[in-house]
């Protein structure tokens, strides 16, 4: 009996995990479909938006402001607006869409720079439209045509490079950044204000839902403001203005700090909104619909947690981390450091001070003992240095040194020109070894600066990291959350950030509790579910560290044969190889092609080697 019910149980927990692991992959093919689907959706909306009656160029702009190539989606969407236009009999405004298609397929072949670039292109969109005007000759058709033109490169240009600062933190960051949010909500409002579902219309929807959002994330102050604003975009469109007041009140209350904390509140306050909108304008009917507003403020309310967040984030921009006394501490010690490697760097003697001329040279040998030396090299030291600085030159030549061929030479008693030859050849040989300690100290002056320059900036990075997260680093630590819930791993999540576009995660576990097969289990689901990637560089007690596994890739021309081989004399080789055991598992080989051969061209390689090594390690 034993066995007979423990089958059944089996087989339930097995379909259980079935089920949930088909709803975890279903749950991943959203999210991964959500973007592409979303820009199609965008690019089906804003051909729609007609402020003022100017076409629009929002689409075109739309496409130009991604770094990456169009998507076939984006072009999909323009043409299902052409087909809903043509079946509903709207005006085809087929010239607007002749120039999407063209803009598309020259986007498929070449990628332009931001600013002049891509506000050129985004202009060039919407000739085919100014051309057809010029056609019909009809006047105000030409001149909203022409109007199309400069908006569209305006906007071509500001979405670029506000899409691009956005590429690394995924939310914005500055003023720029958000007004492009702001502008992009707009024209989702303005686009959906065509369209009807029975009595209610969706721009209203949307412009409740926008309202909502805006005020929940930022505040009453920033809630009016979307409020008036989603009703100015609406009234372009053909709307009643008056319903910027209404909505501007539903961000007055729903921004409240009392019902931002309970997301249950929103729809409660935002049909008291709509009914204080109501009663300011109490001679018609309601601006907004009851159903509108109700809908509107619901469907925020009932966002998934990662798609609130998501919301959030856009709203307001990424939040930094609480700054406690010890993060505070942390980031200040750090400043101290790196003014304190600045000081260094700036302390370091410079080697070419030392460097002194043939004539100081052969000086410091012919008058070392000489009773006259105070008063040839003070009053006289341009005139004595000159004459010894040819008598170098003459030695170097194999010119014989005498008061023949130097006159200047007979002033000097305390000089005998049998003993100056000699003695010149020895302050030649000990320039050059002057000349060479120089050139090794400056090499490792320079080399010592580099090493400082690396600290300081790594310090830098440090500083950055501890004063706050960004919007990257929440997410992750978010997936690693769900993750860790979901899976009953006995751990908790310590810190997860993103250095350089690198993940690297820390967990505190109990040290009683084996937990190898759960992390494994992690991993595992990481990497197949969430595209994440993780393995574990570190393990103590109590503690384990991740590290995303990063994608290496190495292209060599040609490899040295002799570079691991020692020679002598002339057959040592210049190049140079270098094998290191990283952290993590990873074997990292480098080879460098020397200048020349000999042991000097060795020593470089070799030297610059390690300089590259010391760089990754930091």
């Amino acid at each position: 009996m034993e066995t007979s019910t423990a089958r059944p149980q089996e087989a339930v927990e097995r379909r259980g995990k079935g089920v949930r692991r088909a709803g975890r992959r279903m749950m991943a093919f959203v999210r991964g479909a959500a973007r592409p689907v979303g820009q199609a959706m965008m690019v089906f909306l804003f051909t729609f938006v007609r402020w003022f009656g100017i076409p629009s160029p929002f689409a075109a702009a739309l496409l130009l402001a991604r770094a990456e190539k169009p998507t076939p989606l984006m072009l999909a969407g323009a043409g299902v607006s052409l087909a809903v236009r043509a079946l509903w009999g709207l005006e085809l405004d087929v010239w607007q869409y002749v120039g999407i298609a063209g803009l598309w397929l020259a986007l498929r072949r070449c990628r332009p720079r931001p600013g002049i670039e891509t506000a050129a292109l985004g202009g060039l969109a919407m000739m085919p439209r100014v051309f057809a005007a010029l056609a019909g000759q009809a006047p105000l058709d030409i001149l909203l045509s022409l109007a199309a033109v400069p908006l569209g490169m305006l906007g071509a240009a500001f979405f670029r490079s506000a899409m691009d600062g956005m590429a690394s933190t995924g939310a914005p960051t500055c003023t720029r950044e958000r007004a492009c949010v702001a502008a992009l909500g707009l024209l989702l409002v303005g686009g959906t204000g065509y369209f009807w579902v029975g009595s209610l219309n969706l721009g209203q929807l949307t412009a409740v839902w926008v309202t909502v959002a805006y005020a929940a994330a930022n505040g009453p102050v920033y809630g009016v403001a979307a409020g008036l604003l989603c009703g100015l975009s609406l009234a372009l469109g053909g709307h009643d203005v008056r319903m910027a007041a209404t909505l501007s009140v539903m961000g007055l209350l729903c921004g409240l700090p009392a019902v931002e904390r309970r997301r249950w509140l929103f729809p409660p306050a935002a049909v008291a909104g709509w009914a204080v909108g109501y009663s300011l304008t109490p001679l018609s009917g309601p601006t907004v619909p009851f159903w509108a507003a109700l809908a509107g403020a619901a469907a925020y309310a009932l966002l998934p947690g990662w798609m609130l967040e998501r919301v959030r984030a856009l709203a307001r921009g990424p939040e930094p981390g609480v700054r406690s006394m010890e993060t505070a501490f942390v980031s200040q010690r750090i400043e101290h450091m790196r003014d304190a490697l600045e000081r260094l760097a700036k302390a370091l003697p410079d080697p070419g001070s030392q460097a002194i001329t043939s004539g100081e040279e052969l000086g410091e040998l012919l008058c070392a003992r000489c009773a006259n030396r105070e008063l040839c090299w003070g009053k006289g030291r341009v005139r004595t240095e000159r004459l010894l600085a040819d008598m170098m030159d003459r030695v170097e030549r194999g010119e014989a040194v005498d008061e023949d061929n130097l006159p200047a030479l007979a002033e000097h008693g305390c000089l005998r020109a049998e003993s100056i030859e000699e003695t010149a050849q020895e302050a030649l040989a000990a320039l050059k070894r002057r000349e060479a300690g120089i050139r090794k100290a400056r090499y490792e002056r320079e080399l010592t600066l580099t090493h400082l320059a690396a600290l300081s900036g790594t310090l830098g990075e440090l500083s950055m990291m501890a004063g706050g997260e960004s919007l990257n680093d929440l997410k992750a630590a978010h997936i690693l959350n769900l993750a860790l819930e979901e899976l009953n791993v006995p751990a908790r999540l310590s810190y997860a950030r993103r250095v350089d576009g690198h993940l690297q995660a820390a967990l505190e576990t109990d040290g009683m509790i084996p937990v190898q097969k759960p992390l494994e289990m992690l991993l595992r689901y990481l990497a197949t579910e969430e595209d994440l990637p993780l393995s574990i560089t570190r393990a103590a007690r109590g503690r384990v560290e991740l590290e995303e596994i990063p994608l290496y890739s190495a292209s060599v021309g040609m490899a040295s044969v002799c570079a691991g081989e020692r020679g002598e004399g002339d057959g040592v080789c210049g190049d140079a190889c270098s094998a290191k055991r990283c952290e993590g598992g990873r074997l990292l080989l480098m080879l460098l092609d020397g200048m020349g051969h000999g042991e000097e061209a060795h020593r470089q390689c070799e030297k610059t080697l390690e300089l590259l090594t010391l760089l990754l390690e930091a």
